[in-house]
């Protein structure tokens, strides 16, 4: 009031409340979501927590009921709400029976890399946006960063005049994939296929964490999961053994175990159970005992029989003969590797060292490949790759192998690229249906299956 004038005036308070971002994060039970929902609550996100219920086989004991029970619990800890999604027969399809799949044509494929694209950001992610979500979160030891696209800074050069005229950015925003701060548990060898519209609504909350600093946050909030051992194996499922579970499926055929002279040396139960680069899963059954000792025989008896010793006889001692068949009988006694499959007459031969060929162990052709910042990487530079998961990064140029011309569709030609990693350096056990990842320093530039 104006007592001056005596006029009234009337103050209206807004009250702004902040709004916050509605974010979905997968629930596995296990310590590293659980401390990824608790950053996410503490960095006052709406957090909703999800556990995917996934197929199970009635023939293994699965652990799913008691990571639902982890994570409920974590969630109840939280004060955040919990849901459960039934994603059973996308994980069946896309992750159980492509992976049975793989091995009847004697491919070794990688599950955990299906299960991210058909599941965690395939149903899952799909689900929570239709659902109002803001982000989708994991526990993956992986960040994301945002860029200039390298394709609209080419384009820029001819537009920056008009542009600065009017104040328009012809810059493309593009988001990154970066390897995880603990370069021990880094998993973007894993999430090669997100694209561009998943990476932009993903959070990583962990990573940039290490692995001890998410347990001591874990145990600094009283979290149940704190203690809880890493899960290991089929993704979703556990540790299980894959011949165990492909016996299920896939009938056993008894094989030959072949050495590198074409010579049968042992047995197994079907080549299709088997990668190249293994060294267990099938038996040798060659008596390498008794053919030493008649190795021994027939050599003390080419040096004029076993009266010779260190006497100073002419000749080749017993002694020596000994020696030699001493470093025979060690190289047998070392591991034997897989060098190769034959699917079609069911045989592997096998090494004692993975073998290396010549040229063609440093090319390494790809399928199904995504580019993760959604467009082809500059081929003119050297990037680095790993074609196993926990591999040193190797060097290589990625090649444009060839071009196939479709039909017309819509007044539009498409082309099917194919694309070839060249490295400096030979690569043992390359290995059909693995996955071979492309970096550029931390970034992922993405991958594809190797053929």
């Amino acid at each position: 009031m104006d007592f001056a004038s005596g006029r009234v005036y009337t103050i209206k308070i807004i009250v702004i409340k902040k709004i916050e971002k509605k974010v979905y994060i997968g629930m596995s039970g296990g310590v590293d979501s659980s401390v990824s929902a608790l950053l996410l609550k503490k960095n006052d996100y709406d957090v909703t927590g999800v556990f995917i219920k996934v197929w199970q086989p009635e023939f293994f004991e699965c652990t799913w009921r008691q990571d639902r029970l982890d994570a409920m619990r974590v969630c109840a800890k939280l004060d955040i709400p919990f849901i459960t999604l039934n994603l059973e027969s996308e994980y069946k399809k896309e992750v159980v029976d492509y992976m049975i799949e793989e091995y009847k044509r004697g491919r070794t494929p990688n599950p955990d890399v299906m299960c991210n694209k058909y599941v965690k950001f395939g149903g899952f992610f799909d689900w929570a946006i239709e659902q109002g979500a803001d982000y989708v979160a994991t526990g993956h030891y992986a960040r994301t960063s945002r860029v200039e696209s390298r394709k609209s800074k080419v384009e820029s050069k001819n537009l920056n005049i008009m542009n600065k005229h009017y104040g328009v950015s012809n810059n493309t925003i593009m988001n990154q994939l970066v390897a995880g701060s603990d370069k021990n548990k880094d998993q973007t060898y894993f999430l090669w296929t997100l694209t561009q519209k998943q990476l932009s609504k993903t959070l990583f909350p962990i990573g940039d964490l290490d692995k001890p600093k998410v347990r001591k946050l874990a145990e600094k909030y009283v979290l149940s999961t704190a203690v809880k051992k890493d899960s290991q194996g089929l993704c979703f499922i556990g540790k299980i053994d894959i011949k165990d579970f492909l016996r299920n499926y896939i009938k056993e055929k008894k094989g030959k175990v072949l050495d590198e002279n074409g010579n049968k040396i042992g047995e197994h139960d079907g080549a299709f159970y088997l990668t190249v680069g293994q060294r267990h899963g099938f038996n040798i059954t060659r008596n390498i005992r008794g053919q030493d000792a008649e190795h021994m025989r027939n050599s003390v008896e080419k040096n004029g029989g076993l009266s010779l010793r260190r006497s100073g006889a002419t000749g080749k001692g017993e002694s020596s003969v000994f020696s030699e068949c001493n470093q025979k009988q060690k190289k047998d006694i070392a591991p034997y590797y897989i060098i190769s499959k034959d699917i079609k007459n069911n045989t592997i031969t096998v090494s004692h060292s993975p073998k290396i060929a010549d040229d063609e162990s440093r090319i390494v052709k790809l399928e199904k490949i995504n580019w993760t910042l959604g467009e082809v990487p500059d081929l003119s530079k050297k990037y680095y790759a790993r074609i196993r998961y926990r591999q040193p990064l190797e060097e290589c140029r990625i090649v444009e192998s060839y071009k196939v011309i479709k039909l017309k569709v819509e007044n539009k030609i498409k082309e099917n690229i194919e694309y070839e990693l060249h490295f400096e350096n030979p690569q043992k056990a390359i290995t059909s249906g693995q996955s071979a990842v492309i970096y550029d320093g931390e970034v992922c530039l993405g991958g594809g299956i190797i053929s």
